[in-house]
């Protein structure tokens, strides 16, 4: 099934510098950026030294920057710490009070991943494997494009810390490792 418009979303901070789009891991990482990445890669270093059965940081206290570009590509690939992370639909308010308070203070961007502009700059996307069955198949664009609302947020479990983690969801990495504003629209929660 062909698809006009194929959107994914990704969630932000309000108070994000959009300015440039959205940056991903690399990009903070080659630009200096190291406020904003040491912020935003903490939440992998559990995954990184217990998880992901990387032998060379299993249970390390410490992880230098390097390292966890490191882990990201050893685990993910050749665009481990490129891709930046997109849902195929939005999350709502009514999926329970965890997201109802995201939406307090967090916004919401689409990308469309068929618009020719978009497809330019792509590098890569690694649709993932359906963590929400435990065959862990892996996933394409096809699943994607079928997949409903409904089904797609049918293992949402707000009560677990990672709520978002029985998600399905793509990374995509594009040229220059970050997503210009250009490419993005804001859209409002439900």
């Amino acid at each position: 099934m062909l698809m006009e418009h194929l959107y994914f979303y990704h969630i932000v901070d309000s108070n994000a510098d959009m300015s440039k789009g959205l940056l991903s891991l690399q990009f903070m990482y080659d630009n200096h950026l190291y406020d904003l990445f040491d912020k935003n890669i903490i939440k992998y270093k559990y995954r990184i030294t217990n998880l992901w059965n990387i032998d060379k940081y299993k249970n390390k206290e410490y992880l230098s920057r390097e390292e966890y570009i490191d882990a990201l590509n050893t685990f993910r690939g050749q665009y481990g710490a490129s891709y930046i992370y997109f849902f195929r639909y939005t999350p709502y308010k009514a999926l329970g009070s965890k997201i109802s308070k995201l939406s307090t203070y967090k916004d919401i961007y689409r990308i469309d991943i068929n618009n020719p502009s978009v497809k330019n700059i792509i590098n890569d996307i690694f649709y993932g494997y359906d963590m929400s069955n435990k065959s862990n198949n892996k996933l394409d664009k096809e699943y994607y494009e079928n997949i409903n609302e409904e089904e797609c947020f049918s293992k949402y479990d707000d009560n677990i810390e990672m709520n978002f983690s029985r998600l399905n969801h793509i990374g995509i990495s594009l040229k220059n490792n970050y997503c210009p504003i250009k490419y993005l629209e804001k859209v409002e929660w439900r």
